[in-house]
């Protein structure tokens, strides 16, 4: 039974392309344009949509059969990404003579975030400590069978999410932080590789 299935999937899939193909073939005049996108997807249309236009694509008659293939030439993205790395590779020589100069870098980088992180955890100390006085008044109230202020309401509400605007912004330097790490990393893996090639 499952062998059916999938006998039958694999016919109604052929002639679905086999459809698609007369189709597309018959709107453009009898050629049908055939590529694979960036998500590995195969796609038949009469033209390339502008996005897809750098990428390998096949030409196939109303019969559904190769006539012509377009291979992209890809040469000149890799003279630019040669062109690229040498750029970065000189900057790397101009800027540092020894790994540990990139050491010291990369930590003068960090430190700026440091010092953010630091501040940012002495404002959100104050600010829990506030918000821990304004639950125990609002605790207060309901103890003895009290409303609690529309204000002290406000107020708790209003300190929540001081705290959660602060608890991003410090997840947000401690990103930055690892971001740096790895550009230097790199920037040091590389510069050892060019030390070793001289």
């Amino acid at each position: 039974m499952q062998a059916l299935c999938i006998t039958t999937f694999k016919l109604s899939q052929a002639m679905l392309i086999t459809l698609l193909i007369s189709t597309a073939a018959h709107a453009g005049g009898g050629k049908i344009h055939k590529w694979v996108d960036d998500k590995g997807v195969t796609h038949y249309g009469d033209k390339m949509p502008a996005k897809d236009v750098h990428r390998d694509n096949a030409v196939l008659n109303n019969q559904g059969v190769v006539i012509r293939r377009n291979q992209i030439n890809h040469q000149q993205e890799e003279d630019e990404a040669m062109l690229e790395q040498q750029r970065r590779d000189r900057a790397l020589r101009a800027s540092y003579t020894t790994e540990d100069e990139i050491d010291l870098a990369r930590d003068r980088h960090l430190q700026m975030d440091q010092v953010a992180i630091q501040a940012l955890e002495q404002r959100k100390t104050g600010a829990i400590k506030r918000l821990e006085n304004s639950q125990k008044s609002a605790e207060s109230f309901k103890n003895r069978q009290k409303q609690v202020p529309d204000d002290l309401h406000a107020e708790i509400t209003e300190i929540e999410f001081e705290i959660s605007r602060i608890n991003q912004q410090i997840d947000a330097r401690k990103n930055n932080m690892d971001i740096t790490r790895n550009r230097f990393n790199d920037d040091k893996q590389r510069f050892i590789e060019i030390k070793a090639q001289h």
